[in-house]
């Protein structure tokens, strides 16, 4: 089998969690819904670093292009609020 041209000569990032604005709620005998947090929902891993709760976290950028790294479609919309992360 060959390679697909193109599509497998791109280099990616492997995902190694995910850092996420807020927790899941599961009230009892009602459907589950997102809530918001005033500090960063991290991985396990991170938490050892980074602590229970962060608030801010330092990052760095795979390359200099941001359209390499973060496409529209990595935006966080709100249906009531329009743009809430980007």
């Amino acid at each position: 089998m060959c390679p697909i041209d193109k599509v497998s000569d791109i280099r990616r990032m492997p995902r190694l969690g995910k850092i996420r604005l807020g927790i899941k709620v599961e009230p009892e005998g009602k459907n589950p819904y997102p809530r918001a947090t005033d500090y960063f929902v991290v991985p396990e891993e991170i938490k050892k670093i980074v602590g229970n709760m962060p608030k801010k976290l330092n990052i760095m950028f795979p390359t200099e292009k941001a359209d390499e790294f973060a496409q529209q479609w990595l935006r966080c919309y709100s249906f009531t609020q329009g743009l809430v992360c980007k």
